[in-house]
């Protein structure tokens, strides 16, 4: 089985890692910058743990920025403002 997960910050990284234990992941991203860092084995995430968890299933996940091709469970993890005055940034949705 594939699982694909859209968004590969500060949440996005972590689920794709510990999903990519047990199954084959595609993490997109739309950052080209992140992205090379990710295929060339560099984690900029600095979450507790994630480091083990990165270099130890990142052969399962293969990192893009496209959206097609993907699988048909797919989590989407975009940002989302935690303050009330900063609106929810859609444009990311929309590339779907």
């Amino acid at each position: 089985m594939t699982i694909s997960v859209i968004g590969l910050g500060k949440l996005g990284l972590p689920i794709a890692c510990i999903l990519a234990k047990h199954y084959k992941v595609i993490g997109v991203d739309t950052n080209p910058n992140h992205l090379k860092l990710l295929r060339s084995g560099i984690n900029l995430n600095r979450e507790t743990n994630l480091d083990l968890w990165y270099k130890s299933y990142k052969n399962n996940i293969t990192f893009t920025d496209k959206f097609t091709g993907l699988s048909r469970l797919i989590f989407i993890v975009v940002p989302t403002p935690s303050l009330r005055i900063i609106p929810l940034p859609l444009s990311l949705l929309k590339m779907l």
